[in-house]
């Protein structure tokens, strides 16, 4: 149970690594490009935009945009769109973590989440793992048993204090 504990553990941790590296990599890229994934629905047009260092979560009126799913990646240029918050009349404020936009030019409703949030809640994995790993580590180097803690240096063959038998 204590494998498949570590190994879920270890799982998780990488897949978070690797998710936090691809968001780091978004983030500088979105300086240079940006992209978008729109999905309409009868009702709704439910947007995901990646610009200027912020991920937008965005529901507009589907009359606005093309009908099914949609995929765009398009370079930055000063001629390009302005930053999606001078659409809904808001300064731009990256350092926020999450900001509410609401359209007064545009009918939708959304949510603006800078880059640098996805990568901190993606590195705190794979941080307690390499904690941890660390830790397991001094300990065995350190002659101390891995159990408790207790100093083995009296004892070597047998914790006194846990009765563990070092490996």
């Amino acid at each position: 149970m204590k494998r498949l504990r570590r190994i879920l553990l270890n799982t998780v941790a990488a897949f978070s690594l690797l998710l936090c590296l691809a968001t780091a990599g978004d983030w500088v890229n979105s300086y240079g490009h940006f992209w978008n994934i729109s999905r309409d629905t009868a009702d709704t047009t439910f947007t995901i935009t990646s610009d200027l260092g912020a991920f937008y979560f965005l529901v507009t009126d589907p009359a606005l945009s093309a009908h099914g799913v949609t995929f765009g990646y398009f370079p930055q240029s000063p001629t390009s769109v302005p930053p999606i918050e001078n659409q809904y009349g808001a300064t731009v404020q990256r350092w926020l973590p999450i900001r509410i936009l609401r359209g007064r030019l545009v009918l939708a409703t959304g949510r603006d989440v800078p880059h640098w949030v996805f990568v901190s809640l993606f590195a705190i994995p794979p941080l307690v793992r390499f904690r941890g790993w660390r830790r397991r580590r001094r300990a065995s180097v350190a002659g101390t048993c891995p159990k408790c803690g207790y100093d083995l240096r009296a004892t070597p063959e047998r914790c006194p204090e846990c009765g563990t038998v070092p490996t």
